[in-house]
Order: structure tokens, then C-alpha cells, then sequence
């Protein structure tokens, strides 16, 4: 039996204002992440982001 296939993980790093909520900064990501296609099939935020 083959071991299951970890997960594809991406990661973004933006620098924004510290007022910035990251929830904001998401569309520039997303962008970003298009360009390049690697778009995620899921998209997981830490609620304490909003």
C-alpha cells in the first residue's frame, strides 16, 4: 500500500499597513497567485484575520 499524497501547499507573503485587515489583501494574493497558476482549490483564512 503507497502512502497517501501530502498536500500541495502554497504560501503568499504580502507586506501591507498593519491596519490593513488580511481579509483585504486577499484580491492582490489572489491575483498574484493567478499570474503564476497556482490558484488553490480551497482557500483556508484564520477567522481572526477578518
Amino acid at each position: 500500500m503507497s502512502a497517501p499524497e501530502p498536500p500541495h501547499l502554497n504560501t503568499n507573503i504580502a507586506t501591507t499597513a498593519s491596519t490593513l485587515p488580511d481579509s483585504k489583501a486577499l484580491e492582490g494574493i489572489h491575483r498574484s497567485q493567478q499570474r503564476r497558476g497556482l490558484l488553490p482549490d480551497e482557500h483556508y483564512l484564520s477567522p481572526a484575520s477578518n
